[in-house]
């Protein structure tokens, strides 16, 4: 997983996807494989793979706000406005204070024309 994260923040994605690819294979239940490859499939835009991995990880830690970004990172650039919707309305209704995800919500609804 460090040689995945080294290459990624040296702007090698490929290569830092292969490393991902490689931990995920021998440790797919881990979440640290897990969050390394769905980053790793992100960052070369291969979205509709990376997608069941970060809801996976969304569901299995529902209380960590970073996997709930990154899902709903990989709800976005798949197009799945009605998930991010939904995922984004979850995310205010449990804490209110959450300024990031009113924006986003926000930003969603004039996206869509209903603001």
């Amino acid at each position: 997983l460090l040689l995945a994260q080294q290459a990624r923040q040296a702007g090698r994605a490929d290569e830092a996807l292969e490393y991902a690819r490689e931990a995920w294979q021998v440790a797919p239940y881990a979440p640290g494989a897990q969050l390394e490859y769905c980053i790793s499939l992100l960052a070369v835009n291969r979205n509709d793979e990376a997608l069941p991995i970060a809801r996976g990880l969304a569901k299995r830690f529902p209380a960590d706000g970073n996997l709930a970004r990154l899902l709903a990172i990989s709800l976005a650039r798949t197009g799945d406005a009605v998930g991010l919707r939904e995922l984004l309305g979850d995310m205010v209704a449990a804490a209110p204070a959450n300024l990031e995800a009113r924006v986003a919500l926000a930003r969603l609804a004039v996206q869509e024309g209903k603001a």
